[in-house]
C-alpha cells in the first residue's frame, strides 16, 4: 500500500475513532471532558482524559429508560493526598443545554445510599492494601469492582501514586439525571493533574429513602473504569480537530506530487 493512502486511511480513522467509542460502549454513567464535546459520552479511554477544571456526567441506563433520583454522587481520588490536606476544588457550578443553573453540589455526603458518612467531603486515603475497590471503600453496593487500585494507580499518566485521597460530592440536578442526558460539571480550582473521577447514583423511585443502601430496586447506577475520568491537561476539542485536518491535507498534497511525479 502506498504511504499517502495509508495516512489518508488513518486519518479517517482517527475521525471516526470517537464515535465509534460513543455507539459501542453500554455502561451507565460515564465521565467526559464537557457537554457538546464529541466524547461527552464516554470515549472508551480507560479511562477518559477531561480537562483540570470541569467534565460531565452522562446516564446512558442502558436503555431502560431511568432516571437518577438525588443526590448523586461524584467521587474524585486525589493521588498522594494521605491525610485530606490536598483542598479539593470546593466550590462547582452545573449547567447543561436546558438549565443556565442545572442544580446545585456541595463537597458533604452525610451518608447517602449507606455509604461512608463524610460531613467534610473527605472520606479517607485509600492505598494498595485496602485490596478492595472505590465504591466498596466507600460502603456503596452493588457497583461495578474495576476501579480496583491496579486499575487506578496503574493507568497512563499517573504521577506515582501511593494513595489517593477520596472526596465526595452531592448533588442535587433539577429535575434528576435523565436517560440519556448529562450534567457538566465546573470546579471552582484546578483538580490535581491524575485525579480520578466517578459517579453513583440509584434509579428514581417514589419509595426511596436516600439514606438506604441502593440495591435491589432501585438499582445501583456506576461508573466502570473504561468511562472513568482521569484529570490530565488535554488539547481543546478544536485543537484536535484542526490536527486531524491538516493529517488530511499533508496526506493529499503528498498523493499529489507522487501523481505529478
Amino acid at each position: 500500500m502506498r504511504k499517502p493512502l495509508l495516512l489518508l486511511m488513518l486519518a479517517m480513522l482517527w475521525g471516526l475513532g470517537n464515535a465509534w467509542g460513543q455507539a459501542l460502549d453500554p455502561s451507565n454513567l460515564h465521565i467526559g471532558p464537557g457537554l457538546g464535546t464529541s466524547c461527552q459520552t464516554g470515549c472508551a479511554g480507560a479511562p477518559n482524559l477531561v480537562p483540570l477544571t470541569g467534565l460531565d456526567i452522562w446516564n446512558i441506563s442502558n436503555g431502560q429508560g431511568h432516571s437518577l433520583t438525588n443526590p448523586v454522587l461524584l467521587i474524585i481520588g486525589i493521588p498522594n493526598d494521605s491525610s485530606g490536606g490536598t483542598a479539593a476544588p470546593g466550590t462547582i457550578t452545573l449547567t447543561n443545554a436546558g438549565h443556565a443553573s442545572a442544580g446545585t453540589g456541595a463537597l458533604t455526603d452525610p451518608g447517602y445510599f449507606g455509604g461512608v458518612n463524610t460531613p467534610s467531603g473527605y472520606a479517607g486515603s485509600w492505598v494498595a492494601s485496602d485490596k478492595e475497590d472505590v465504591y466498596s471503600f466507600l460502603n456503596l453496593t452493588g457497583a461495578n469492582n474495576s476501579n480496583n487500585w491496579s486499575n487506578w494507580a496503574g493507568s497512563s499518566g499517573d504521577p506515582g501514586a501511593s494513595n489517593f485521597g477520596i472526596y465526595v460530592y452531592s448533588l442535587n440536578i433539577t429535575g434528576g439525571l435523565q436517560e440519556g442526558s448529562g450534567v457538566n460539571i465546573t470546579f471552582g480550582s484546578a483538580l490535581p493533574v491524575g485525579t480520578m473521577v466517578i459517579a453513583y447514583g440509584c434509579q428514581d423511585s417514589a419509595n426511596l429513602n436516600s439514606y438506604s443502601p441502593c440495591t435491589g430496586n432501585p438499582n445501583p447506577f456506576a461508573t466502570p473504569f473504561t468511562e472513568a475520568g482521569k484529570a490530565q491537561a488535554v488539547p481543546e476539542p478544536a485543537t484536535s480537530s484542526l490536527l486531524g485536518f491538516g493529517l488530511l491535507i499533508l496526506a493529499g498534497f503528498s498523493m499529489r506530487r507522487r501523481l505529478a511525479g
